[in-house]
């Protein structure tokens, strides 16, 4: 996401299936947050934070390869960007062996904590973190991540040198 309005869109992601998701999914969703709101906005915090700009080029890892395939999209239009990243947040999901209904109960705990954080004075921080993040230009791409990836998959965690570059002028 290159803001934080964008982010708090693709955290509610599963409104691109369903128009009006079922009314009890969103209640216990609420209820769940309601009860340990600072908890739950703390821990979401403590997950954004690592997408804070790379002061150096970190190993390779899920982090990283979402920077890079986000870097990749970037380009597409904002109805096009916004598809293939709900796509690839319910395909994440499906991997992750959430069924739909899992899938809108936790969202809705995201989206409840996310409207937390903006509330807060954590939003000028997320925002420049986001905004220092679109700003950073990679010198490798998703592309090589893929050979390494294959080849080493039973070696050390793979390192991409040079990753990046300073914002253009």
């Amino acid at each position: 996401a290159t803001s934080a309005d964008e982010l708090a869109s693709l955290l509610d992601y599963p409104r691109a299936f369903w128009a009006e998701p079922p009314a009890a999914l969103v209640e216990k969703g609420d209820s769940s947050f309601e009860r340990q709101p600072k908890s739950m906005t703390n821990w979401l915090l403590g997950e954004l934070h690592p997408f804070a700009p790379p002061e150096d080029c970190p190993p390779v890892d899920a982090a990283a390869a979402a920077w890079l395939f986000s870097v990749a999209i970037a380009g597409a239009d904002a109805t096009t960007r916004r598809r293939i990243l709900v796509s690839q947040l319910h395909t994440s999901a499906n991997r992750l062996g959430l069924t739909n209904q899992e899938e809108i109960y936790l969202t809705r705990i995201l989206v409840r904590a996310f409207a937390a954080l903006l509330a807060s004075s954590a939003r000028e921080d997320l925002e420049a973190q986001l905004a220092a993040r679109a700003a950073l230009v990679p010198r490798a791409g998703l592309e090589d991540l893929l050979r390494p990836a294959f080849v080493d998959s039973f070696s050390e965690p793979l390192r991409v040198t040079r990753c990046v570059a300073s914002p253009p002028d």
